[in-house]
């Protein structure tokens, strides 16, 4: 029987059940997902952690943050995050394969896209090491004050845990705060370091260490002019990808990372949320003044500007989030595949503005689609650009390229290890080489994209968590087979998605009722059934199968849907299953959502536990 158990137990974890899932290594069956709670309406808007800068931009910094590709981001102001916006998108996060599941195809943010919006560097030196050590020392050798004058001072009563291996921002900023006047060398080196670090902890690599800066990062910037020689946008985007894994999980409700590039990224590739500048002569000078100082492209969103639509922020309800993302279709009203390739005019003169954004973003092209692990310190994750090569102006392979396994997945997200002295470059060693490399794997695709990619969308339909809810699509007959839907191909538009495959999830879930109503009834075996029944009930009465339900439960000698919670609770000691085999195939292989009851109602009359 476990085969059967196993396929019910799937939806417990908001998991599409496919006799090809694990094969595709689209969903991890050990994934726990909030995508099934959203569903239900259960989930609360995520909590964003977001630090606003507060130490000032000084000419002197230029040269050094250039040579980091740091400089971009520095000339950038700061904004509201839009934490409803955010919320909406980490519901569709899938830490398996580092992608969102939109209602159109996966998206996702790419080296490209931290390239081109930040104009960081995606290539060089991994950004790890010793982590956790006593780095004391460092404080008044690079910042000039000692450790203990950059902790916060101890209130009467309360005890502080002072740690050697941070400080506190607070204090940082309060030393730091005055730029003096005709600082030498030694001193606008300093107060380099200071404002990067403060670069560091708000905006690429926030944590939940909350007011502390992390000194490991000040070993690296020891000698500022080799600071360039590090990954810092690989860096970065290891640690986005890292806050949406753990964000997205049901027992979380905070978001700790990057979420002005996340914020970024959205504005750039959806309709969603997206502003609009408040005043049109608020513009980018793209291209100006030099290649190496114009804008990144993430610059037009740090203007002045209003909310197309009702506005933006958590205010709205996260309801109102998932309901706009819902309905996100694969047409350029909706969804810009390549928003760094469109024109805009410069004196007058229409320009391709990914000529015109910094130098270093087309030095870098080769690297938009390496195959390489993406490395801060602990943090481990993989650029996965074959599975979205849509944004890379290329055609989608069906299925894409499968993501490491769950096994080696596991491995790398253990829980954080704060040991001292443990050097991160050292054990992931294979790794640090992969990520460092001058010829990296390069996902190839020698079709550009097609408009209507039928057979990737014919397969995301089949496999992708790609529609949240049930609703507006019941149907009148429970006996009769309805297809699941098919696109239509519109005139204008091309292939027209028809919208969620409501007949086939529909059947998975009354299927896993009846099984697990059948479990109710065996020794052994009761929890395990009353746990799916939970999870699925809800979804099958929103289906329209209340009635139906009511049925089964009855003939199983339950009290209806309303009576699940009457199930014994007491422990159940595992027995084998040595019955018939035949009553749990019957039911998995029935057509109709009609069969599948008629075949859990004549099981149960003659069930014997």
């Amino acid at each position: 029987m476990s085969q059967y158990v196993d396929r019910a137990l799937a939806s417990v974890s908001g998991i599409q059940s496919r006799t090809d899932r694990v094969s595709d290594f689209l969903w991890y069956p050990n994934a726990e997902h909030s995508i099934l709670e959203a569903a239900t309406g259960g989930l609360d808007a995520t909590t964003v952690r977001h630090n606003r800068m507060s130490l000032k931009y000084q000419t002197t910094y230029g040269g050094t943050l250039r040579a980091m590709g740091l400089y971009q981001l520095s000339q950038m102001t700061e904004e509201i995050h839009d934490e409803g916006l955010s919320s909406g998108l980490i519901e569709r996060w899938r830490p398996e394969t580092h992608t969102f599941h939109l209602p159109h195809a996966e998206m996702t943010v790419t080296l490209h896209d931290v390239s081109c919006l930040w104009g960081m560097t995606i290539i060089g030196v991994p950004v790890t090491g010793i982590e956790y050590e006593d780095f004391r020392h460092l404080c008044i050798e690079l910042l000039g004050y000692s450790h203990a004058e950059l902790q916060k001072e101890k209130k009467k009563g309360e005890k502080i845990q002072i740690s050697p291996s941070s400080i506190s921002l607070a204090k940082l900023r309060a030393k730091f705060k005055e730029y003096p006047d005709c600082p030498d060398q030694s001193t606008i080196d300093r107060y380099l370091r200071a404002y990067i670090l403060e670069m560091i902890t708000c905006r690429l690599f926030p944590d939940s260490h909350g007011d502390q800066v992390r000194l490991c990062y000040l070993e690296l910037l020891r000698d500022l002019p080799a600071a360039g020689k590090y990954n810092w946008g690989g860096a970065t985007l290891a640690c986005l990808y890292r806050g949406l894994n753990n964000a997205c999980l049901k027992k979380n409700k905070t978001f700790i990372g990057p979420c002005m590039l996340l914020q970024h990224w959205s504005y750039a590739h959806l309709i969603v949320g997206r502003p609009v500048l408040a005043n049109k002569v608020d513009v980018p000078k793209w291209g100006k003044p030099e290649p190496d100082n114009c804008p990144a492209y993430g610059a037009k969103y740090c203007f002045p500007k209003i909310w197309v639509g009702s506005g933006h922020g958590a205010s709205l309800g996260i309801a109102y989030w998932r309901h706009e993302i819902e309905h996100l279709r694969d047409d350029p009203e909706y969804v810009t595949w390549e928003p760094y390739r469109e024109f805009v005019e410069v004196d007058g003169v229409h320009q391709c503005l990914l000529e015109l954004l910094p130098k270093r973003c087309q030095q870098q092209e080769r690297f938009w689609r390496a195959e390489v692990p993406l490395i801060c310190f602990q943090f481990i994750e993989h650029h996965y650009p074959g599975r979205v090569m849509r944004q890379f102006g290329m055609r989608q392979q069906s299925p894409p390229p499968a993501p490491i396994s769950e096994e080696l997945w596991l491995q790398l997200h253990p829980p954080r290890n704060t040991t001292a002295g443990k050097n991160w470059a050292i054990v992931h060693a294979d790794y640090v080489a992969q990520a460092g490399s001058a010829n990296p794997p390069i996902a190839e695709q020698d079709r550009p994209m097609d408009v209507a990619p039928i057979p990737y969308r014919d397969w995301y339909q089949n496999n992708g968590a790609y529609t949240i809810y049930l609703e507006g699509c019941i149907a009148d007959n429970p006996h009769e087979w309805v297809p699941r839907p098919r696109d239509r191909r519109g005139r204008i538009h091309g292939i027209i998605p028809a919208g969620a495959p409501f007949a086939s999830t529909a059947l998975y879930l009354v299927k896993s009722c009846v099984i697990a109503t059948m479990m109710t009834m065996m020794r052994g075996w009761k929890r395990l059934g009353k746990a799916i029944l939970k999870h699925n009930v809800p979804a099958v009465c929103q289906c329209g199968y209340r009635s139906c339900l009511d049925s089964l439960l009855r003939c199983a000698g339950l009290g209806g849907c309303d009576a699940i919670d009457d199930i014994s609770d007491e422990p159940d000691i595992y027995v084998p299953y040595v019955g018939d085999e035949t009553l749990f195939a019957a039911v998995q292989n029935a057509e109709t959502v009609g069969q599948a009851f008629d075949r859990g109602v004549e099981a149960l009359s003659g069930f014997v536990s």
